[in-house]
Formats: C-alpha cells, structure tokens, sequence
C-alpha cells in the first residue's frame, strides 16, 4: 500500500504541473500519458477499496466466533485493517480532485466514494453504539461483581473500550472525507461526542452543537442522580465558541 501512495503523490505532483502555466514542456507534452494513467488509478483505488473492505468483513465474522485470546489478535487486525480502508477513502478522495483538476469527469467516482463513505459511516456509528450499550452492561455488573468476578470482567471491559476507540477513530476519518465531500456529518459528529467525551473544532457545528444541547439536558437529570457530588463542568474552548460539557 505505501508504494502505492507515492506513486499517486507523483500522480498528484505531475497534475500539479500540468495545472501551472509555466509547466515545463516536458510535463506538457506528457499531458494524454498522465490523464491515462490518472484515469487508470480509479479502478486500481476501487480494487483496492473492495478488497480491505471483503478482508474486513471477514475478519469480523472470525472475530465473532473467537476465544479471548484469539480475539485480541483478530481485534488488532481488524484495527489495522481499518487504518488501511480509512487511507485509501482519503486517498480516493484526493483522486477524484487528480480528476477534476485535469478536467476529466470524476462523476461516477465521485458517486462510488459518496456511496462507501455514507454506508461506511452508518457501519460504524451502530457499532460504536453497540459497544457503548456493552460497555454499560458490563460496568454495571463491574461495580456489583465480587473480587474474583471483577477478574473475568476487567478485561472485557478494556477489550470493548479499545474497541471502541477504534471505531471511533476510523468514524472520525470518515466523517473528515465526508465533510471534504459536502457530505452530512451532523449525525455521526454528535454520535462521536457522546460516546468518546472528545470535542474538536473540526467536528463540532452549530447543529452538532445543538442536537448535543438537547442530548445533555434530556441526560443531566440522570447523569445527576448518578454522579450527585462527582458531577463537573467542563468549558471546552472550541474556535468561536465556549461550550459547556457535563461529565
């Protein structure tokens, strides 16, 4: 896969060229050889796509069926794997822009990563929400457990945490592309909010920002009952605003 990612860096850099008035006649004269191989690079980022998302999907079902130890393993795996796809939809991306700036039609491209990025995001966003309704179970049966229990429990705690930070993160990768793309990302920039407690500027709006307004009051009562003394507020500086976050 780096090897990969150079080349479409040179790609990138030759489109460069062709794009500056004063390119040299070289890269000019090159202008059909470079819009081939540019063109040529669709089908190869679709292959690519295609194939990390099977191996994805069949380590997930492995996963499924795993003993602890194997889960691990499988979880890190998947992990990596994600890293991969999250690279090759922001490179797919960058694509499309090869495409556009050479003056080519990227529309169906462009309506392929759409489809990935929205159908990925939706993927993700339900099993982050999945993990987080696991994780409350077992934090529940935590604070009851015995000392022996509290063994058993511990580590699939830690497991479904670190399950969810990766999803998150590749939810937080997919939701960077979709922006680029003009995409709505409101939903699912909430969603990573709430399950991880982390607000950047680059995923928090103004409709972001309410939906999670309404989110917190219709949680406050709860969380206070909860929490009673241990209830904080924290001021997060986010660029333009102050936003008040209970934890």
């Amino acid at each position: 896969m780096r090897n990969k990612k150079d080349y479409r860096d040179q790609l990138s850099t030759l489109v460069e060229d062709l794009a500056d008035p004063a390119a040299r006649a070289e890269v000019a004269a090159e202008k059909e050889k470079v819009e081939r191989f540019v063109q040529d690079e669709s089908k190869v980022l679709r292959d690519d796509i295609e194939a990390v998302g099977a191996e994805l999907k069949d380590l997930r079902t492995q996963s499924e069926q795993a003993s602890p130890e194997e889960g691990l393993e499988l979880q890190q795996r998947i992990g990596d794997m994600a890293t991969v796809l999250d690279q090759l939809l922001l490179e797919f991306y960058e694509q499309i822009q090869r495409m556009t700036s050479l003056g080519l039609d990227s529309g169906a491209d462009a309506e392929y990563l759409d489809q990935v990025l929205q159908t990925r995001a939706q993927s993700l966003a339900s099993r982050i929400e999945l993990v987080t309704t696991e994780i409350k179970t077992q934090s529940s049966l935590l604070a009851k457990a015995s000392e022996e229990e509290k063994k058993a429990i511990e580590p699939k705690l830690k497991a479904l945490e670190e399950k969810k930070a990766a999803n998150a993160a590749s939810l937080r990768a997919t939701v960077e592309v979709m922006g680029k793309r003009g995409l709505d990302t409101a939903e699912y920039s909430q969603l990573l909010i709430s399950a991880t407690g982390e607000i950047t500027g680059d995923i928090l709006d103004t409709e972001v920002a309410m939906g999670l307004a309404q989110e917190w009051m219709e949680r406050v009562g709860e969380w206070a009952l909860e929490n009673g003394p241990g209830l904080l507020v924290k001021v997060i500086v986010v660029p333009g605003r102050l936003v008040n976050v209970v934890v």
